[in-house]
């Protein structure tokens, strides 16, 4: 246990008094119970969450409790750090299996949160696959191998998504969106709907219908025609 210099003692003296005990928590020893609680706090869905309890020691906030108990039955709760803090070597060996267990739980719940997103992420790309899909089978497949075989892009993003790589498929999916997205945003100010007689959705939409290079350079000179009356550039 770590020596702990107290105000009341003359210079140059020690006390070794436990931290936990100074502060009034209860009597050396202090053991783990082997109760870790969480705490969280959450204004609204989709708001941050949030550490909801404090440090009996310090009074920071923290979102898990270890629960501790004195050599005379009282019982607190503090954080992992405070207890590490106390050079209670006893103490300390005694939550370690507690926050291996906590790591290993917070590294399971972002290994499933990141799942969760690369889901939503594939369902989204495959809605707009049919939207794009002979734009995707006008150009070559990325493998010269396969390309010189006749395959297209179309046929690498059906692939990927046949053969777990949904994250490949969605990048090659989301970015000929955004390009076409790109295409359409020539005027300064923005896409204005009232102006243009048409949603910037819609004008999206008539260019990932065109399904040959000819029919989309029409769909974009009708966009650039609209620019261009709005502007009065003729």
């Amino acid at each position: 246990m770590r020596l702990v210099v107290s105000e009341l003692l003359q210079d140059k003296e020690n006390s070794t008094i436990h931290r936990f005990e100074q502060t009034g928590l209860g009597l050396a020893s202090f053991n783990f119970t082997g109760e870790v609680t969480e705490k969280t706090y959450q204004a609204c869905s989709g708001a941050l969450v949030q550490a909801d309890s404090t440090c009996d020691y310090c009074g920071t906030c923290i979102r898990y409790e270890f629960w501790v108990c004195s050599a005379d039955g009282k019982e607190f709760k503090v954080g992992c750090d405070c207890i590490h803090k106390t050079g209670d070597n006893g103490l300390i060996q005694q939550i370690s299996l507690a926050e291996r267990k906590l790591r290993d739980m917070k590294v399971a719940a972002a290994k499933v949160r990141k799942h969760q997103r690369l889901e939503t992420r594939i369902a989204a790309a495959k809605k707009k696959l049919s939207s794009i899909s002979d734009q995707l089978a006008s150009k070559p497949h990325p493998n010269t191998y396969f390309a010189q075989q006749g395959k297209t892009l179309l046929d690498y993003v059906d692939w990927c998504f046949t053969n777990h790589a949904g994250d490949r498929a969605s990048f090659i999916i989301e970015r000929l969106c955004s390009a076409i997205a790109t295409q359409i945003n020539m005027a300064p100010g923005g896409w204005d709907a009232r102006e243009y007689d048409i949603f910037r959705e819609a004008a999206i939409a008539s260019i990932q219908a065109a399904n040959t290079p000819e029919t989309r350079e029409k769909a974009i000179a009708d966009l650039r025609e609209r620019v261009k009356i709005r502007t009065n550039l003729e």
